[in-house]
């Protein structure tokens, strides 16, 4: 009986949780109708370009760039400034945009380049292992839509690696200073016959 109990609660609260992602959908799609029709007909002006350029400008230096598409967020929030003009938050804005101004392949660059870095004291992070790493981790943050706290970087970091085989590399690196400390000892071996 407790078991039917449990189906039935389990099974009403995954239909609540599809009405409510079905409830969100349509709002989402409302309010995308009603900025295409704001938009349809409206004139940028001259301070319009100029705010856009101004944000561009702010992206560029503020690192946002390493991880986002600069000119894509300036649209997106051009567009957002002329709807809803003072109504919404520079935050809220990026909150909204930035999942479609994600740049993967700036983050994978950053990530790369971190990880090479690493290959100079630590032959595990080779050329090949670094773009693995650093493909995998920039597809997890693309998926998390651009926002990660540490935890979730660090989680991601980690898959990145695990998939990569970073712990297959440090046992081949481990069977490979055997196979060359066998092969130098057996030299040696022979040396000393002669």
């Amino acid at each position: 009986m407790l078991s039917l109990s449990l189906s039935v609660v389990v099974s009403e609260h995954a239909y609540a949780q599809r009405k409510g992602d079905i409830v969100f959908k349509e709002a989402e799609d409302e309010k995308a109708a009603y900025e295409a029709m704001i938009l349809k007909n409206y004139r940028y002006n001259n301070l319009d370009f100029k705010i856009m350029n101004d944000f561009y400008q702010r992206c560029m230096r503020d690192g946002s760039s390493a991880f986002f598409k600069c000119e894509c967020l300036a649209n997106k929030y051009i567009n957002k400034k002329v709807v809803y003009a003072d109504t919404i938050t520079d935050y809220e804005i990026h909150q909204e945009t930035a999942k479609d101004c994600v740049d993967i392949t700036a983050v994978a660059g950053m990530t790369y380049t971190e990880c090479s870095k690493l290959g100079s004291v630590d032959a595990r992070w080779s050329e090949e292992y670094c773009e693995c790493y650093a493909n995998k981790y920039a597809k997890e943050f693309a998926a998390s839509n651009g926002y990660m706290t540490n935890g979730q970087q660090k989680n991601s970091r980690s898959d990145a690696m695990k998939e990569c085989n970073f712990a297959k590399l440090d046992l081949l690196e481990a069977q490979e200073r055997r196979r060359k400390l066998q092969a130098q000892l057996e030299q040696q071996a022979r040396d000393r016959m002669r």
